[in-house]
């Protein structure tokens, strides 16, 4: 292996663990529960196959994103251990959970025919809102937010996975996203080719809080067609909550699934928000809320209070979204450091190239 590849990584074996069992396997990379011998912890251990997928500039960029994600670190967030190559794989040392993934979850829950209490929603809904506060706050996007990649401990906590490193590791067409299951956490401007950022995430954020109240994707149809898919997507049409929902979920909801990115509130509001509504009805759940930090600034946003309206950056509407917004977007990064990437597949990979979209996938 080459020392500019290699570069910033640190020392480490394989034979420093014992794998146990395989637990998830992508085109170039597979996903093993191991036991670390020295102390017994157990971990996840991802092998990537990054010589036989990316260019050199790539290999070096993605080895310094992984370097960078073992530096990030929040109760709610999967913590990184270490990373380095072996056998011509790039190796990344993962906190394991062991109670699944919110997918698993939500599906068993969905089976069942057994919905999320309105205060199983808040607890997870915070926790995920304040690690991708978190993340945001460093200028990282997540940039494949979806049930799938949060994961779940015995306690029942919440920890969100696959950190930004799709965008090495995954095919960037609309199709090739449906063949690992996640194309309906695609923003709108995704869907038409427009870069990805901050205010993407948000999106995806709006269908995960529908996905957990009504135990599905607000955009999934069974035998619903690619193209009809992508231009759901494009005009927010979707299936309203019920009115037994929660006012609060709903205007939530509602507030993050807007067409254009600026009517998106930022994720410092969202959490502010929903941290404060937490306090006010959910006292005993306060040690989840984090520090507060100041959030990115949003070009069209008011601050947002315990007891207040939720957020959001432009007009809100009920039901199904609509409108438009102006301005710049929420979280972009004019007059700031360059936004970080970040996207570590845990079980699977799937994420789009910044500036590459699918219109030329999608029949017209």
């Amino acid at each position: 292996m080459s020392t500019s590849t290699s570069g910033g990584l640190g020392h480490g074996s394989l034979t420093d663990y014992q794998l146990d069992r395989l637990l998830g396997r992508g085109k170039y990379s597979q996903v093993y529960l191991a036991r670390e011998k020295t102390t017994g912890q157990m971990v996840a251990i991802k092998r990537v196959e990054i010589f036989d997928m990316m260019d050199p500039a790539s290999r070096q960029a993605c080895v310094k994103e992984v370097k960078i994600l073992q530096n990030v670190e929040h109760p709610n967030i999967v913590k990184c251990f270490r990373s380095f190559l072996a056998d011509n794989e790039l190796v990344i040392v993962l906190e394991w959970a062991e109670a699944g993934d919110l997918g698993q979850l939500i599906k068993a829950r969905s089976d069942a025919g057994q919905v999320f209490s309105t205060e199983e929603v808040w607890v997870q809904f915070q926790q995920v809102c304040n690690a991708l506060r978190h993340m945001h706050e460093r200028r990282m996007m997540h940039r494949d937010l979806k049930p799938s990649n949060i994961f779940v401990t015995c306690t029942g906590d919440l920890k969100l996975g696959d950190l930004g490193l799709s965008r090495y590791f995954s095919s960037r067409t609309l199709q090739a996203q449906t063949t690992v299951g996640t194309p309906y956490y695609m923003s709108p401007e995704v869907v038409r080719g427009q870069p990805y950022d901050f205010s993407s995430d948000i999106w995806s954020l709006g269908c995960l809080l529908y996905e957990l109240v009504a135990l599905r994707n607000p955009f999934y149809k069974e035998n619903q067609s690619l193209y009809v898919l992508g231009k759901n997507i494009q005009n927010c049409q979707y299936e309203p909550l019920p009115d037994t929902v929660p006012d609060e979920v709903r205007q939530l909801v509602t507030n993050m699934l807007q067409p254009q990115p600026a009517s998106r509130p930022t994720i410092g509001q969202v959490a502010e928000y929903v941290n404060g509504y937490m306090a006010q009805h959910y006292p005993q759940y306060a040690q989840h809320a984090g520090a507060a930090q100041q959030p990115p600034a949003a070009a069209a946003a008011a601050p947002i209070g315990a007891g207040a309206p939720p957020p959001s950056a432009g007009g809100s509407r009920s039901g199904t979204a609509g409108g438009s917004g102006s301005g710049s977007r929420p979280g972009s990064v004019a007059g700031g450091p360059a936004p970080m990437d970040m996207g570590l597949g845990v079980t699977g990979f799937g994420i789009q190239l910044a500036g590459r979209g699918v219109n030329s996938q999608l029949p017209r």
